[in-house]
């Protein structure tokens, strides 16, 4: 029998080898941290609501005008983290903060003409006290045209106006002072002694985790037929 020599491998190839398996890992590892990071949740607030006319006297006043009153709920879910883009101390801008706004009412003499209506945007608040926000609404069944909607919340020695309000923000001790558009406008559309507030997880893992996990597993496999070739 003739002894074959195993010739050594060539240094760009173990070179190559490393590298490769480097970068796999380094994936790999990336992949695992971000997935199991449990990011903050998302903040989900909701409560009654009601809406009269330019009166102001179709909400949760003393003396309520019943023959125009639209009562119902809404639901708001915003996202905590999102920074602020206004640079005054006094003033805060949160873009794109509101998820999901979702109001549901319907007239009380007349229960069966209901709507609700739908939007998202930004999440303002200012001299620490004061926190509202603006969006276009649209009706879910598509019977109204889309409408402007503004909401605005006192709740003092409520915190820093250049930080997201927290869950605390909403308590019973909350005005939902100046709300309205399309035609009506309220001066006390909240009744805060309904307000819930709790968290809603974020998808985990998020869609970047998992291309990377994918990634990173394609490149193990590959690398180990490599290495069973050579």
């Amino acid at each position: 029998m003739v002894a074959v020599p195993i010739l050594p491998r060539r240094p760009n190839m173990v070179l190559n080898s490393l590298l490769f398996r480097y970068i796999s890992g380094l994936i790999l590892a990336i992949a695992a941290a971000h997935s199991s990071a449990g990011p903050m949740p998302l903040v989900q607030v909701s409560g009654e609501i009601a809406f009269g006319g330019y009166t102001g006297t179709g909400g949760f006043e003393q003396y309520d005008d019943r023959d125009h009153v639209e009562r119902g709920s809404f639901t708001l879910i915003y996202d905590p983290l999102i920074p602020d883009t206004d640079h005054d101390n006094n003033r805060g801008l949160f873009r794109g903060a509101i998820r999901s706004f979702v109001m549901s009412v319907s007239q009380v003499n007349r229960p069966g003409l209901s709507f609700s209506l739908v939007g998202r945007g930004d999440l303002h608040r200012s001299n620490g006290d004061w926190v509202s926000w603006e969006m276009t609404l649209e009706e879910e069944n598509d019977v109204f045209e889309p409408s402007m909607f503004w909401f605005g919340m006192y709740q003092q020695n409520s915190g820093n106006s250049n930080e997201m309000p927290t869950i605390e923000f909403w308590s019973k001790t909350l005005v939902g002072l100046g709300g309205g558009g399309a035609g009506v406008n309220e001066t006390d559309w909240l009744d805060s002694r309904t307000l819930t507030a709790g968290t809603i997880p974020r998808p985990v893992p998020v869609p970047p985790s998992l291309w990377l996990l994918a990634i990173g597993a394609a490149a193990g496999l590959l690398q180990q037929k490599r290495l069973r070739k050579s």
